[in-house]
């Protein structure tokens, strides 16, 4: 109950104080940078709080130890998820507990870690994440060294690290800012110290955004601060590139055509707790469905057009979650472009870089289960449908499609080079327009039969893309 209480109180006055911002400080050097502070006193100062932001998935964020001995403490980025480490001596050895998710989203993210006796907490976000560390040591942890944030010094003698792994962690790169110590009293009094720099390298004044003045990105490509250059994000424009300048191929579909992503050939077992959609489109149809997926029992997830607007329907197996975003108007012959991101139970929809949806999903599950039938039908319906409500629209897309990625997969590109993971039914278009040429050409025999190959070869621009695509039928039809 005290270090409930108490971790309240530091959120308290942390939140308070970092209303006065302190200036920011950017580690641009990815072999030398590093800020060395002076040493927490955690038998004096019960908290210390940082705050940063970051495009680094694996980083190293905070170290200290008793130099040399048994005893440290460590903060790091680790797959996107914030990780503290503590020894308290040899007997058990070090715990590690790990917190959030994506935080290397180039957001600031405020951490706090609160030291008592034997139990070290970190939290997130003003308390809204956290886990301890509880050593079964009972010993108090001892820190010698100063504080080092971002990295270690080049020239320290290695026989002072308590655990020299830490030295080959990538160092951090991106702002920190508002490292602060704390202490408080029962009766609610606290107080709070800025931790006082000693040594650094590698650093720049205040937190850099290089797409203030080197934003390169074209056709509404979005500008991704690395702090010493830039990225491009070319998500959901139609284009690919360093600077989104490359034009992605289209694919025609009418409603007697769709494709399929094979996933479901192998005896893998698939299930997610995160999941990305992307979807760029045009069409003048008011319905059509863009993309099913799932099991015909429980899990499945449907995108389609429903009088002009899109609606998502999603089931993690504890109940389906229906989304109708009719704000938006999709049927109307313009390009639009759909970023759908599932972190566990929690749904976030992005239409055309501005339309934000956020919900979250019926239940306690967080994970899509698809067990082996994962296969994935763009533009066309699945021969028997898994949900558990009848097909709203009833209708195949009919339209162009620029952009289709299912977590991490390109399905576009894999049609057009050929990928045996995907297959085509009807006679889809390599471009927008109804052009007998661009048809991608099927077998006249019947479905039943081997598949047979015919290729079509064109010239390449960036408003049409003909390539030679290898002919798929699917053993079912529609």
């Amino acid at each position: 109950m005290d270090t409930v209480l108490n971790l309240r109180l530091l959120l308290y006055f942390w939140v308070s104080f970092v209303l006065q911002r302190a200036s920011s400080e950017t580690l641009t050097n990815s072999t030398t940078s590093f800020l060395q502070l002076k040493r927490w006193n955690v038998s004096e100062t019960r908290g210390l709080g940082f705050r940063f932001k970051t495009f680094l998935p694996d980083a190293l964020l905070l170290y200290m130890d008793d130099e040399g001995k048994t005893n440290f403490l460590r903060v790091e980025l680790f797959q996107g998820k914030l990780r503290l480490t503590c020894s308290h001596g040899l007997r058990f050895g070090a715990m590690a507990v790990e917190i959030g998710d994506n935080l290397n989203d180039l957001v600031w993210h405020q951490v706090l870690l609160e030291r008592n006796n034997s139990i070290t907490t970190i939290s997130l976000e003003s308390g809204r994440s956290k886990s301890t560390v509880n050593s079964r040591e009972e010993t108090s942890l001892i820190i010698k060294s100063p504080m080092y944030f971002g990295g270690l010094p080049p020239n320290l003698n290695a026989n002072r690290v308590t655990q020299p792994s830490v030295t080959i962690l990538s160092r951090f790169l991106g702002c920190i800012t508002d490292i602060e110590l704390f202490e408080y009293s029962n009766s609610g009094q606290g107080n709070r110290r800025k931790g006082v720099l000693e040594k650094s390298d590698g650093i720049s004044p205040g937190c850099i955004d290089k797409c203030q003045r080197e934003n390169t990105c074209l056709n509404n490509g979005t500008c991704l601060n690395r702090f010493t250059t830039t990225g491009c994000d070319c998500t959901a424009t139609g284009y690919r590139g360093q600077a989104c300048e490359q034009a992605l191929p289209v694919l025609g579909l009418s409603q007697s055509d769709y494709v399929v992503f094979n996933r479901s050939g192998s005896n893998t077992s698939i299930s997610t707790q995160q999941d990305r959609i992307i979807l760029r489109f045009k069409t003048a149809n008011q319905h059509g469905y863009l993309l099913e997926c799932g099991r015909r029992s429980r899990d499945y997830v449907v995108i389609e057009l429903s009088r002009g607007s899109l609606l998502l329907r999603w089931n993690l197996g504890s109940g389906e979650m229906y989304v109708h975003v009719r704000e938006k108007a999709c049927g109307d012959d313009k390009w639009h472009s759909v970023d759908i991101r599932r972190n566990q139970r929690q749904l976030d929809i992005v239409i055309d870089g501005g339309l934000h949806v956020s919900r979250s999903f019926p239940g306690d599950f967080v994970s899509f289960d698809l067990g082996s039938e994962g296969d994935v039908f763009i533009g066309g319906m699945a021969p028997t449908g898994f949900s558990s409500k009848p097909r709203l629209s009833g209708i195949a897309f009919d339209g162009c499609l620029q952009e289709v990625a299912f977590n991490g997969v390109d399905i576009i590109q894999g049609v057009v080079s050929g990928d045996e993971n995907f297959t085509t039914k009807g006679h889809p278009r390599t471009s927008c327009d109804v052009d007998p040429t661009t048809a991608i050409k099927t077998s006249s025999t019947p479905a039943t039969e081997q598949t047979t190959t015919t290729t079509t070869t064109a010239a390449t621009t960036q408003q049409q893309v003909v390539v030679n695509l290898p002919l798929h039928i699917p053993p079912h039809g529609l």
